[in-house]
């Protein structure tokens, strides 16, 4: 694989390439605009130029995109391949600042502070900021456009490739992201300073250094600046995030059969089970899907045998990798039902209920004996455990609420007690569990959100199957027809039953949005209805001869009608 590490690498230098060149075009845009007279536009335009051409304008364009290139090339150290869900809130929150994502916020930090002076020193005309009070607080504010621009994409999880929907040439895909990528830039330079000027007027009453007069942050023309360096900054770091997510994306080419002795280690069997790159391996995925699709040479050589011997071993090898990533999470979906009850609100059996009901409240006996209350509590603070409690008269909500106040005030001895079981203690308050507990649909996100490899799997095994039937001389895969369809309808009868799940939560959970995984989920299930639907009306003469269950006949019988 040491072949596709080294195309990753040249693609990252094309990557690098682009940000440097297309760096200028914001400084250029705004020259302009910085130069605007309605009534003189002979004037205007001669200005404009004569910024543009000058000595330090080019200097300034130089060194702004390599600060460009270099913010990129931090950002690729956090990339991920895969979506990642967080647990907690807690976990969101503190997720900018931990390992590598830390380090590359910090050179953020300071690649906008150093946009900030290269623009005093070389952009910016002399006099144009007044007071040097005002000029520090302009580096502070390209500081903290840094940090918000980097947290922002880390909280909206700008960090994770996503996939194109739609095969198109690199330069298109760069070409229509750059309207969105211009908005949501303009509107990220507007919410920035929206929380920098009140925290940074505030903060200069309680440290002298950071004072600013009012008057001073009220000038039209000191703000203008503000959002027209904030809107820089923010478009070429989110530029060359969406050129490198668009470079990193990109279409290999796996060869299925080996011509030479150093293309054994490039072959696209091997590429499928790569398991520690998970970005190679959704290209190879991805290219076995592109493959399947269209009728061809390639498509032919995965059905041929090997010589000698006759052995169908790029089939045999294509078949075992999608068919262990299907029955991989087909297991995961059916051997979590505990899992699954309690991310979906569903009763669980080894949860005791609630008491039965007795005239009054006032007996404190519905609690438990005094003699077993650490007992009680230590169990009541475990996440998702109700107390036993006898609600008599009154609400269950607020037979909890009495409950937990009455097990809050049991002394503890924190000396002795166990730091994780201080921690569980402590996620029960409600303060500590609305950020450490976990958020609901989580487990079910992680399983779904990196489902993306499956649906290719899923297409790939399907077109396979169904352009045998008229491609396939040597019959090597007819061999494997049961076995294929049957993995098929298990990981469809998975899916179904979770994504019921889900919308029965979603209807009785008020303030459960809708989550991000649900498109790869029903991406997931139109696949396999679709390609079941195929393989079904392909070989529904011949169906009967296979070894098939009544009931799965009667399930591709109705997925080939409808």
């Amino acid at each position: 694989m040491e072949h596709y590490r080294s195309v990753r690498q040249w693609r990252f230098v094309g990557i690098c390439g682009w940000v440097v060149v297309l760096s200028p075009i914001p400084c250029v845009a705004l020259t302009f605009l910085s130069h605007w007279s309605l009534f003189h536009p002979i004037a205007w335009i001669q200005d404009s130029l004569g910024t543009i051409l000058s000595a330090n304008f080019v200097a300034f364009c130089s060194l702004f995109g390599f600060l460009a290139a270099f913010s990129t090339f931090s950002f690729s150290w956090i990339v991920r391949a895969k979506p990642q869900v967080y647990s907690t809130r807690l976990e969101r929150w503190i997720c900018p600042f931990i390992g590598f994502k830390l380090i590359s916020l910090l050179l953020h930090t300071l690649c906008g502070a150093l946009y900030a002076k290269l623009s005093l020193w070389l952009f910016l005309p002399d006099g144009f900021i007044e007071t040097q009070s005002l000029a520090q607080f302009y580096v502070r504010y390209c500081s903290w456009m840094g940090v918000y621009v980097f947290t922002n994409e880390i909280w909206r999880k700008g960090h994770c490739l996503s996939f194109p929907s739609l095969k198109q040439r690199r330069l298109f895909r760069i070409r229509n992201g750059i309207k969105e990528t211009v908005y949501d830039s303009l509107i990220t330079s507007m919410k920035a300073l929206r929380i920098f000027l009140p925290f940074h007027f505030i903060a200069g009453f309680r440290f002298p250094v950071l004072a600013i007069g009012f008057w001073d942050l009220c000038s039209l023309s000191f703000l203008q600046i503000l959002l027209s360096h904030g809107f820089i900054l923010s478009f070429i770091w989110s530029l060359g995030r969406r050129i490198y997510t668009v470079f990193s994306t990109h279409d290999l080419k796996f060869p299925i059969i080996a011509k030479f002795d150093h293309e054994r280690n490039r072959l696209l069997t091997t590429a499928l089970g790569e398991e520690r790159d998970p970005l190679l391996q959704q290209l190879a995925y991805s290219s076995l899907s592109s493959i399947s699709e269209q009728p061809g040479r390639e498509r032919k050589q995965i059905f041929s045998l090997s010589q000698p011997g006759g052995v169908p071993k790029i089939w045999q090898a294509v078949s075992k990798e999608c068919l262990k990533l299907m029955d991989n999470l087909t297991e995961k979906l059916g051997g979590r039902p505990s899992g699954a009850s309690q991310t979906f609100g569903l009763p669980t059996p080894d949860i005791p209920q609630l008491g039965a009901r007795t005239p009054g409240w006032s007996n404190v006996s519905n609690v438990r004996p005094r003699s077993s209350v650490h007992g009680v509590k230590a169990w009541a603070m475990s996440p998702g455990n109700p107390p036993v409690i006898d609600v008599g008269n009154r609400t269950a909500g607020e037979s909890w609420l009495t409950a937990r106040s009455q097990l809050d005030q049991a002394p503890a001895d924190l000396a002795s007690t166990p730091p994780h079981t201080i921690f569980g203690q402590l996620k029960s308050r409600p303060i500590f569990a609305y950020f450490a507990g976990p958020l609901p649909h989580a487990e079910k996100q992680t399983i779904f959100s990196g489902c993306q490899c499956h649906i290719w799997a899923v297409e790939a095994l399907t077109h396979l199957v169904v352009a045998s039937y008229t491609e396939d001389d040597y019959g090597v895969v007819q061999k494997d027809l049961a076995k294929i369809v049957s993995s098929l309808l298990s990981l469809l009868q998975s899916v179904e039953e979770h994504t019921r799940l889900t919308l029965a939560a979603l209807r009785s959970q008020s303030g459960v949005n809708n989550t991000d995984d649900l498109t790869l989920r029903y991406g997931l299930k139109s696949a396999l209805r679709r390609g079941l639907a195929a393989i079904a009306i392909t070989f529904k003469r011949h169906l009967k001869d296979f070894d098939f269950s009544s009931e799965q006949l009667n399930r591709l019988s109705v997925l080939a009608d409808f």
